[in-house]
């Protein structure tokens, strides 16, 4: 499995300088970053009585916009001043040991409004389009907090399946925030559904200081990404997680035992940000 996460960090997040360099490498530059925001993200997963802890980045443009795990992030950047000769940020030790919780990319075209997804199913990379993300956001004027140094007002909206609290500045004009969640007068900096098992807030808020909005080149995509409907694409997330002995099946040889026996496997973490069912 560790391959498997090295082999598709290397294959979606790798860095150049411009569109030209970006292709040769399997890589094209979408635009430079505006402004990127760093949340931390709690999920739980009720069954297994297990939870996750990691940082998202939301990288955003002025067409296109991009959401990822802070490791996989953070080997961009890595890859991007070794590349032009910088200073390091970390060694390519730390780089490795620090694997990512969170493994989807997500991509925003602000122009189409479509969503973009991209996730590992067993040793194949499939993608799925989402032009039907829109929440019916119910603004609540006089509840406020601060986040960030910035005044927030609270809204409320449900979406695939979860109702959503969040809040959000007008303080910072972009309608704009974590995973799907977008549409309010300001940035969302924080976000809870309401059974309390999905929770993110932005810890840091900076200026872009150079980093490109990235996305593999059309070529280099087309040979190796499946294309999926989003229910099928989600279906795979949930087999991978509840249901491993048809996921074994379905994307990779099943493993036995040194008994040759069938290896028995278990489920694994599963806290989906939309509910299929």
């Amino acid at each position: 499995m560790k391959k498997i996460i090295i082999a598709f960090c290397a294959f979606v997040v790798s860095i150049g300088s411009n569109a030209q360099e970006f292709r040769s490498r399997g890589i094209e530059k979408l635009e430079d970053a505006q402004l990127e925001v760093f949340y931390n993200f709690l999920a739980l997963d009720t069954l297994l009585n297990q939870s996750i802890e990691t940082t998202m980045v939301l990288q955003i443009g002025e067409n296109f916009e991009k959401y990822l795990d802070y490791a996989v992030y953070i080997s961009d950047s890595i890859e991007w001043n070794i590349w032009k000769n910088e200073k390091r940020i970390a060694t390519f030790d730390e780089k490795n040991q620090s694997m990512a919780r969170y493994l989807e990319l997500l991509w925003h075209d602000k122009q189409k409004n479509e969503f973009e997804q991209l996730n590992v199913f067993g040793a194949g990379f499939f993608c799925a389009y989402d032009s039907l993300a829109f929440q019916d956001w119910r603004i609540i004027e006089d509840k406020t907090q601060e986040i960030c140094a910035h005044k927030c007002h609270k809204a409320l909206a449900t979406f695939r399946g979860r109702t959503w609290t969040v809040w959000y500045t007008p303080e910072i004009a972009h309608s704009s925030g974590p995973w799907k969640l977008h549409g309010l007068p300001g940035l969302i900096l924080k976000a809870e559904d309401d059974r309390h098992i999905i929770m993110l807030e932005a810890v840091g808020i900076r200026k872009n200081d150079g980093y490109p909005i990235e996305h593999s080149a059309e070529r280099q995509y087309k040979k190796h990404v499946k294309q999926q409907p989003l229910e099928t694409y989600l279906s795979y997330e949930y087999m991978k997680a509840r249901d491993p002995e048809a996921f074994y099946n379905t994307f990779l040889p099943q493993p036995i035992t040194i008994n040759g026996q069938p290896m028995q496997h278990s489920k694994m973490f599963y806290c989906p940000m939309e509910l299929t069912e």
